[in-house]
């Protein structure tokens, strides 16, 4: 049912509504007023009462409660925030109960109950000792090793299981952020774990919000956190390489690190990364594939409201500019070649996105990348340069190559 009719007090309730029945009253700021008693529009997020088409009559309907994320975080108590995240049905969060209904998760907090019906319960004492939890993390490890079937004996999924205990220990022991600095060698830590078990977007965003981090502090920690990943691909073989990329594209794509701060970041880490691994500029090449746009559902790329081909070059210009001009040539190239990989062979002039003018454009970039890559001069050196004065046509040729 939805929870249960009210009184003006949301603590006092007092009746049912049943999901699927109508009732009838009068909308008073968003609530809906049944003669002495009321309902909320909106539950979660979601709503929750859906006009008929008859005057001041609504079905009590819980279908779109169904296809929310997971319980809203919020910054205040009582108060919706569309912006601070969820935590996933079925999942686990680390809190300390408030004893007034609410748990609070670092600096947010989460309902007990949804509108009388609990949604969140105890599974773990916080009392546990520090000794048997390192113990279980021990044997939880030694079974993954070893191959233990998916979900032992209680039937949990081992991944989440595993989730849970970086997340408990990065909130326990290991804070990424104290004294309002960030604590590298934790965060360093986070990194390695997740990617030693994080399988899938979810995993990396759930994690990410476990971190519990104040808005004043995600800027410097994103950044942080890709110059560590950067760092992870020294010496990574390049099988190795994708994976790590499609965590960072995760955790842009999902919102969790800032694009801004994501550009930042390639920016000021990704041309030293370059000198100890060579290969790294593979990392933007899968990043620049992920971010291109595609309707959503369609297998790859980003659906993103406001989000185009323009708005996706002007970052491929702005991310390659400090680049040397024959390494930013390579990470284009890599991320077409994707392109074409994930398109079943289709060549980058067949896409419906890349009309003559952008293919233009492309390979104009490409040509002029290509004739100063002798020339140690970075790729925004070279686009500022211009055409190049000899060897033009031989050089957009060449690019051309890479596109057809």
């Amino acid at each position: 049912s939805l929870g249960k009719a009210l009184t003006q007090r949301p603590e006092d309730y007092i009746d049912l509504a049943e999901w699927g029945s109508e009732v009838s009253g009068v909308a008073e700021e968003g609530w809906l007023r049944v003669k002495d008693h009321y309902l909320p529009f909106t539950l979660n997020g979601a709503p929750v009462l859906k006009p008929t088409g008859e005057e001041g009559t609504f079905k009590v309907d819980k279908d779109s409660l169904k296809v929310c994320g997971g319980l809203r975080y919020t910054h205040v108590k009582g108060a919706e925030d569309k912006e601070c995240g969820t935590a996933r049905w079925g999942g686990r969060v680390l809190g300390r109960d408030e004893g007034d209904g609410w748990v609070r998760v670092g600096y947010r907090f989460l309902p007990k109950r949804l509108n009388g019906t609990r949604v969140l319960t105890l599974t773990k004492p916080a009392a546990q000792g520090k000794a048997k939890a390192r113990a279980k993390v021990k044997a939880k490890a030694r079974a993954a090793a070893a191959g233990a079937g998916a979900g032992g004996e209680d039937g949990a999924d081992p991944v989440e299981d595993r989730l849970f205990d970086i997340c408990k220990e990065i909130q326990s022991n290991r804070p990424v952020v104290q004294d309002g600095a960030v604590v590298t060698g934790n965060l360093r830590w986070f990194v390695v774990k997740m990617l030693e078990v994080a399988k899938t977007a979810s995993h990396w965003e759930h994690a990410w919000v476990q971190l519990c981090l104040l808005e004043e502090h995600r800027k410097a920690v994103s950044i942080e956190m890709v110059r560590l990943f950067m760092d992870f691909m020294v010496g990574l073989p390049q099988e190795r390489i994708r994976p790590v990329s499609d965590a960072l594209a995760y955790l842009t794509k999902g919102q969790r690190i800032k694009l801004g701060a994501m550009e930042e970041a390639i920016n000021l880490h990704l041309p030293g990364t370059l000198r100890r691994c060579p290969s790294a500029w593979q990392l933007l090449s899968c990043l620049l594939v992920h971010w291109f746009p595609r309707p959503k559902g369609y297998g790859w790329g980003w659906s993103r409201v406001g989000w185009s081909w323009m708005e996706w070059w002007k970052l491929v210009e702005r991310v390659t500019g400090a680049l040397a001009a024959e390494t930013a040539f390579e990470a284009i190239c890599g991320a077409l070649g994707q392109m074409e990989e994930y398109e079943d062979g289709k060549g980058t002039y067949e896409h419906e996105l890349w009309n003559e003018c952008r293919l233009a454009t492309l390979r104009e970039k490409l040509g002029l990348l290509d004739a100063a890559s002798d020339s140690g001069v970075t790729a925004a050196e070279a686009a500022a340069a211009g055409a190049p004065s000899s060897g033009a046509e031989e050089a957009s040729e060449v690019a051309a190559a890479h596109l057809e």
